[in-house]
């Protein structure tokens, strides 16, 4: 997550008193290990044994902040998938294209690692070289 310093827009905030003009590019980010797994784990069983199975919900892996969150300024609930979908290539929550997983992934990799310009009417010219890797789009 951060921003490239050819890029004319800042796509992560430091430390801005407004979001005005930051760029949501959705850098590509998996968070996930053992001792992370493990704490989400136990959070989730804490939280049903003291507010029920109903509150607790299902157990859900979180992976990544969502696109917002990636360029530091507050937004909405992270990338996830449901530990107990029974699929090996579960569908990532709360992420807007609906994709699963593998396709999430696959996505993020055919821009570059930056998904979010897919959003963009036009990707910046100083901005091509490292979505597309130099080819032109």
């Amino acid at each position: 997550m951060g921003s490239h310093p050819e890029w004319p827009r800042p796509a992560y905030l430091f430390e801005a008193a407004t979001s005005e003009g930051v760029w949501y590019t959705d850098p590509l980010v998996i968070d996930l290990s053992r001792e992370g797994i493990l704490g989400m784990y136990h959070e989730w069983k804490y939280r049903r044994q003291e507010d029920g199975e109903y509150d607790a919900g299902p157990f859900r892996l979180e992976f990544a902040p969502d696109n917002i969150h990636k360029a530091n300024v507050s937004g909405g609930p992270p990338y996830e998938v449901d530990a107990f979908e029974p699929s090996v290539d579960a569908v990532v929550l709360n992420e807007r294209m609906g994709h699963t997983f593998v396709a999430h992934v696959r996505h993020a990799l055919a821009w570059g690692g930056f998904p979010g310009f897919r959003y963009f009417a036009d990707v910046p010219e100083s901005a091509k070289p490292y979505v597309t890797g130099g080819i032109a789009i």
